[in-house]
């Protein structure tokens, strides 16, 4: 029989805040990731502000992240280049943590759940941080707040355009693999701070002042 979410062991919120810190990483669900409620098709930007919505809570798939990681290339350490920050509200948050996908589902809620609750050790999740290698790691993360959205080069989403049609004067909209910019990011994303990674560090954007060295952790961990 399967176990529920509060039969499980999880470190309590600090240790896992203080691991973060300490790794100067942080939670992310990148644009292009599985989607949280399972019923839209979202392409960028339509499924982040679906998540800044509101929707999304009951589970995400998410990647933990830090300035040192590869965002482009075939061994790369994430599936994305937009994503939204996110902070667990407590333990029992972290739905599963895996070197590679957990393998999450969507349940009959359209809630990302994995297939069954496992003990997450302190250890286990440092391993999913430091040991990934050439390969990426998966966080299943529900009930959380969004402090901002980070943006990394190469800065490339999927999203429809119109693009010409061949030996004709029409357009045809289909999905496209898109280099935006940190100022468009903003401009869309207009009422949250915009963050991104700068020779392995962290800055904050902004679109009048450009980039400042910021100590995101510090904020989120305490």
């Amino acid at each position: 029989m399967s176990k529920d979410i509060s039969e499980v062991f999880r470190p309590e919120l600090q240790e896992i805040e203080k691991l973060l810190k300490e790794n100067s990483v942080c939670i992310v669900h990148f644009s292009g990731c599985p989607k949280g409620d399972g019923i839209h098709d979202y392409l960028y930007p339509d499924d982040l502000l679906n998540i800044l919505s509101g929707n999304g809570q009951g589970g995400l798939a998410t990647s933990v992240v830090g300035g040192s990681d590869t965002f482009d290339g075939f061994e790369r350490n994430v599936f994305g280049n937009v994503g939204l920050i996110l902070k667990m509200k407590h333990k029992s948050s972290l739905l599963d943590a895996s070197v590679g996908d957990c393998g999450s589902r969507l349940n009959e809620r359209y809630e990302r759940v994995p297939d069954q609750f496992r003990d997450l050790s302190i250890e286990y999740l440092e391993n999913t941080i430091k040991n990934k290698g050439a390969s990426h790691n998966e966080w299943v993360v529900a009930n959380f707040d969004i402090i901002g959205v980070l943006a990394v080069p190469p800065f490339e989403v999927n999203k429809m355009e119109q693009l010409p049609l061949e030996g004709t004067e029409q357009t045809i909209e289909t999905k496209n693999i898109v280099a935006i910019d940190l100022s468009s990011i903003s401009e869309t994303f207009k009422d949250s701070k915009i963050f991104t990674f700068e020779n392995g560090g962290l800055y904050s954007f902004d679109p009048d002042t450009g980039l400042t060295s910021c100590e995101l952790w510090e904020g989120l961990y305490g």
